[in-house]
């Protein structure tokens, strides 16, 4: 982009009185605020001599189509075409007598006018010239806002790259916290996980534990998605440990008790309902494969068990983790007696809030009776079955949410506990 001081306007014509338009007193004043200077050219040779030096200083070139030594139509092929200068604003002048189509320049050349020898007046000569500089004009100030846009976006690339990095350096961190599966399959070998965060780092995290011979397992979705909810996952995690595996608390109520103090005592910022912007729907199982129980606790997120033909939801309190409820509001531990070949689903709202192809959600029924209708087939089968649904509803409107199903079936050694 030119940043001249005047506006430089051409005149390639070899009838010499053309010229003198620049003794006109309408060229002496200037044309948005800045004064005109006119470069001379009589032949063609010498038009294109100052245009392949001075083409980027130039905003108008008024030209005879027939010059002397040529035809005039060549000046405009090499503006547009040798050049590359589409910037530059062409008016043509001709005699009328002259055998051109107006019609056939206009259609194969860009070009700001065209003007007769009938039209060449003083005055029609000054408006044509000063609409052509504010076509120039508004033609610069484009160049420039896409010069600025360009180099934001150029800034916001870089911005996203960095972001990218720090993005996967950060799910790189939040997975190492997550316990591997193995640690599930030791003791329940047929079992499985389905784990995807709706970008590289989301809020659903699970956590296992075997300590003094209870088996604790975690399914939690922290409030957002993303870096946000990220940073709670891995707060919780911590908070959990300590929780569990340093202070020895097994009971699952009293685990959620605990870990909404921690939640409320990190995050001091309160909305004008005195509620904390961050917490967790989550829920706790305590396996005892000694005596045959599990002890269930969850804040909106509750747990199915499968029995033979049948598929119960086992209530779970309907706040969550995390708020001043917490302080007041006790949850509760439900204890339930466990058998080889019962399944324990714990699960995220992920699955449920996935849009299907008529925008609509997938829905805690559907999920339900998914779940009801693969509860009699192998842990191996049912995984696949909920991936391949997965897949298919991502596949038409992406994922929505961050999601986690943990799928548990009791082994056959529960018969040989005493």
């Amino acid at each position: 982009m030119t940043n001249s001081s005047r506006w430089n306007i051409l005149i390639a014509d070899d009838d010499k009185n053309i010229h003198k338009i620049k003794e006109n007193p309408f060229f002496q004043e200037n044309i948005l605020g800045k004064p005109i200077n006119f470069l001379s050219a009589y032949t063609k040779e010498d038009a294109f001599k100052i245009l392949e030096e001075r083409h980027s200083e130039i905003s108008v070139i008024l030209f005879d189509i027939i010059l002397t030594d040529g035809n005039g139509l060549d000046v405009i092929e090499y503006i547009r075409n040798n050049l590359g200068n589409e910037k530059i604003q062409i008016i043509i002048r001709s005699d009328a007598s002259i055998d051109f189509s107006k019609r056939e320049i206009t259609d194969n050349y860009i070009i700001h006018d065209y003007i007769d020898d009938d039209d060449k007046t003083d005055g029609k000569l000054y408006f044509t010239i000063k609409s052509a500089i504010s076509t120039y004009n508004d033609i610069e100030k484009l160049e420039k806002r896409n010069e600025e846009i360009n180099k934001q976006k150029e800034v916001i690339e870089y911005q996203k790259q960095e972001s990218d990095k720090s993005i996967n350096a950060a799910s790189l961190i939040q997975k190492a916290l997550f316990p591997k599966e193995e640690l599930l399959t030791k003791y329940f070998p047929d079992s499985f996980i389905i784990h995807e965060q709706q970008q590289n780092i989301g809020g659903d995290f699970y956590y296992f534990s075997e300590i003094l011979g209870k088996i604790l397992i975690v399914a939690a979705d922290c409030t957002h998605h993303g870096i946000q909810a990220a940073l709670t996952s891995m707060l919780g995690i911590s908070f959990l440990k300590r929780i569990i595996e340093v202070d020895k608390v097994f009971d699952p109520a009293n685990i959620l008790t605990k870990l909404g103090y921690e939640i409320l005592n990190i995050f001091k910022n309160k909305n004008s309902k005195g509620e904390v912007y961050d917490g967790m729907d989550i829920s706790v199982c305590t396996f005892d494969l000694e005596n045959k129980t599990l002890l269930v606790s969850g804040a909106i997120n509750s747990i199915f068990h499968v029995r033979g033909n049948s598929i119960i939801e086992h209530e779970v309190s309907k706040y969550a983790v995390g708020h001043l409820d917490t302080y007041h509001k006790n949850f509760k531990t439900e204890l339930i007696s466990i058998e080889k070949d019962d399944i324990i689903y714990m699960y995220t709202d992920g699955f449920s809030n996935q849009l299907e192809a008529n925008d609509k959600t997938f829905g805690k029924d559907n999920f339900f009776q998914m779940l009801s209708r693969k509860k009699k087939k192998s842990m191996g089968k049912q995984k696949n079955y909920f991936l391949k649904q997965l897949k298919e509803m991502k596949e038409i409107k992406g994922q929505t949410d961050d999601i986690l199903l943990i799928g548990i079936k009791i082994p056959d050694c529960i018969d040989n506990k005493e």
